[in-house]
Order: structure tokens, then C-alpha cells, then sequence
């Protein structure tokens, strides 16, 4: 791996030469400060690879903040899909009165009946997915972090799943009803 570092870096360090070498030829009075910058780009490169140690710890650091700024998000979905839910909720007693007053009621209460379920299972899956995303911390390792953000992530998809039924199902009721 270090073989390969260091072919690219020898391969970064002959790409920054060419131009400022170019520029030397054509500017022979530049040819100084064309020297001095190339220098300092050098030393950049160089100290670069020499704080490759320090470099993995950061690494891991950002695979961290990645990782919570992910939990943070799914959070944030999955609280949105469970408000979303709760809406949806908030007009089930007028969703159910005209159903049974409805010509074909039967139909519709199975809809309904569906659309109950999905409703029931985008909520909990969003809370699973809450509650899973919460687990990330600091303490775990970084593979435990993955697998923890994993999970939440196919829950978090599968409660968007289950909104996306339930919600074309309360549409489809609606749209039945005003025919």
C-alpha cells in the first residue's frame, strides 16, 4: 500500500514539475521564484506522506463524524415519515364515517383496513430506525457503527415503503369516495 502511495505521489510530484518547468525555460528571470514555489510544493507533497500515521487516526475521526451526521439524518427522515403517519391519522374518524355511510363500504373498509396496516408499519419501522440510528456512539468501533447505520438505513427504507402504500391507499380511498 505504501508502494503504491508512494507511486502516486512521485507521479503528483512529476505532474506539478512539468508546468512551473515549462515556465522556467520561457521565463529566465521567473526561473528563481519558479524553483522556490516548486520547492515549496515538494515540501507539501513530502510532508504529506510523512503525516501519513496521523492521517489513519483522522481517518477514523471523520468515519465517526460521517457516521453520526448519517444517524442525524436518518433520525431526521424517520421522524418526518412518523409526523407524516400522525397527519394521516389525525383524519380517521372522518375517513371512517364516510366510508360506512359510502355505497360501496365494503370495498373501502378493506382499503382502509390496508392502509391501517401500512399506516401501523411505516410508524414503527421509522421508530426502529430511530432507535437504531441512537445507537451510534463514540464507544463502538467503527464496524459496529456501519452495522448499526445499515440496519436503520433498511428500516428507514422499508417505513418509506410502507408510507408510500399507505399513503397511495388513503389517496385511493379519497379518490372513491368523491366519485
Amino acid at each position: 500500500m505504501k508502494n503504491l502511495i508512494k507511486f502516486i505521489t512521485g507521479g503528483a510530484l512529476v505532474a506539478l514539475m512539468l508546468p512551473t518547468l515549462a515556465l522556467a525555460n520561457e521565463n529566465g528571470s521567473n526561473a528563481v521564484k519558479v524553483r522556490a514555489d516548486l520547492q515549496t510544493r515538494i515540501e507539501k507533497q513530502f510532508n504529506r506522506i510523512e503525516k501519513g500515521d496521523k492521517h489513519d487516526v483522522k481517518k477514523d475521526e471523520k468515519k465517526f463524524d460521517r457516521a453520526t451526521t448519517t444517524a442525524a439524518n436518518i433520525t431526521k427522515q424517520a421522524v418526518r415519515i412518523q409526523g407524516a403517519v400522525d397527519v394521516l391519522a389525525s383524519f380517521d374518524a372522518r375517513l371512517q364515517t364516510n366510508i360506512a355511510s359510502s355505497s360501496n363500504a365494503a370495498a373501502l373498509t378493506l382499503k382502509y383496513n390496508d392502509y391501517k396496516t401500512a399506516a401501523t408499519g411505516a410508524k414503527t419501522k421509522a421508530g426502529t430506525a430511530i432507535s437504531g440510528a441512537a445507537q451510534v456512539n463514540a464507544t463502538n468501533s467503527t464496524t459496529t457503527n456501519a452495522a448499526l447505520l445499515a440496519t436503520a438505513k433498511v428500516d428507514l427504507k422499508e417505513s418509506k415503503g410502507f408510507f408510500h402504500d399507505a399513503q397511495k391507499l388513503f389517496m385511493q380511498i379519497l379518490h372513491s369516495l368523491w366519485n
